[in-house]
């Protein structure tokens, strides 16, 4: 048994997958990064604003760090440099890997769930929750996500629905409702789209 004094309050902890490191966020702005077999602080992350979260990629080379300025600081564990900023725009209670570390999933204040790429730094699919995301997880096979909301709701969402073709859905669409999309509508539904007539057939 061991205690670590941070010195200040901590959000947020995960070890390495070697487990030889230990990430520790706090309300500081700082993410600590310490050694399991002694304790000591090995590198210091200036986040910059309050770490809410933190999660090491599979392959230990990475740290995310979700922040209350509604950034994702995405750090070497090599070098400890900052390597990438995502922005979500909301304060990011919530990061986590997918398992292959291709793709990260961003749980936010304002209720939505960014999923950025790894490997374009850019954001692949937005789900809009509508309540606080407090916290996100990827099944052991990635094929699903679990989102744990403030409402006291968990919603499980397989791959297939976040991966969705959009040309697809309208044709579907069309077929089902038999009729377009009200402006209001389609902000409530499809807010990452412009917006469209669905069936063109129809007025």
């Amino acid at each position: 048994t061991a205690t670590l004094s941070e010195g200040n309050q901590v959000n947020s902890v995960a070890f390495s997958p070697n487990g030889q490191t230990l990430a520790v966020g706090d309300t500081g702005g700082d993410v600590g990064l310490r050694s399991t077999a002694n304790g000591k602080r090995a590198a210091t992350l200036s986040e910059g604003s309050e770490a809410f979260s933190v999660t090491f990629s599979p392959n230990g080379q990475t740290l995310a760090v979700g922040d209350n300025g509604g950034d994702v600081g995405l750090w070497s564990t090599a070098s400890g440099k900052r390597t990438g900023t995502l922005s979500e725009g909301s304060s990011v209670y919530s990061v986590a890997f997918s398992p292959n570390g291709q793709t990260l999933a961003v749980g936010d204040y304002g209720g939505d769930v960014g999923l950025w790429s790894t490997a374009s730094g850019k954001k692949t699919v937005n789900l809009s929750e509508g309540n606080l995301v407090n916290t996100v997880a990827f099944s052991r096979n990635g094929q699903a996500l679990a989102i744990g909301e403030s409402n006291g709701v968990v919603e499980l969402l397989r791959q297939s629905l976040w991966n969705w073709n959009f040309s697809s859905f309208l044709h579907v669409l069309c077929g089902e409702v038999r009729g377009n999309m009200t402006q209001a509508q389609w902000t409530a539904n499809v807010p990452e789209q412009p917006y469209q007539k669905t069936c063109p057939a129809y007025p």
